[in-house]
């Protein structure tokens, strides 16, 4: 399908119509990594009909995002905890000029490899907020939009409660306190 755009000029085809595949691939099918993991995997491309882009970037991120009440006021607060991002192909717009042309008789793979810092929080999805983590590629168009697409991955780390003093301090007192409980509820049982 043809269409006019018009800020562009001449009629094009739009960019997800010129993709017949695009997609990113990690290396483990599950998605899920450790902190200080290396996610590794590629980005596959295909193009239906010749496209004239500027460059393609893979990019990794992690962000949380939470958001609340005081009193009637919204409250939103952001943190990232990794942004890496590497131009594969080309350049990103803005950041310089290249004109190259995606063949449709060829499927391009693009390679990336980012690590996972060892401080980075767990992957969370909750009510007021979220801890996520994935990798986006950018297709940067000469002419017409740009097209991105996203993998959201699942990062989790090991914690051991043994090497948290804490943990075992508010346990103990949990288990003290059922212990009272049941010796005061045997007590009564028995009158």
């Amino acid at each position: 399908m043809v269409s006019c755009a018009p800020s562009c000029g001449p009629c094009y085809t739009p960019a997800k119509e010129r993709l017949s595949l695009f997609d990113i691939e990690v290396d483990r099918q599950t998605g899920v990594y450790q902190t200080g993991e290396t996610v590794t995997g590629n980005v596959r491309i295909k193009v239906g009909k010749e496209w004239d882009i500027n460059g393609i970037t893979i990019r990794c991120f992690g962000t949380a995002e939470v958001k609340w009440f005081i009193q009637e006021s919204a409250c939103k607060n952001n943190e990232s905890y990794i942004d890496k991002k590497k131009t594969v192909l080309g350049a990103e717009r803005g950041k310089g000029s290249a004109n190259i042309s995606l063949r449709p008789d060829d499927v391009y793979k693009f390679p990336f490899s980012f690590r996972i810092p060892e401080s980075s929080p767990m992957s969370l999805e909750a009510e007021n907020g979220f801890i996520r983590y994935g990798i986006t590629c950018h297709i940067y168009a000469l002419i017409g939009e740009d097209l991105t697409l996203t993998k959201i991955i699942t990062v989790a780390n090991n914690v051991d409660l043994n090497d948290i003093p804490e943990a075992k301090v508010q346990y103990q007192y949990q288990m003290r306190l059922v212990a009272i409980y049941v010796v005061d509820v045997m007590d009564l049982l028995q009158y």
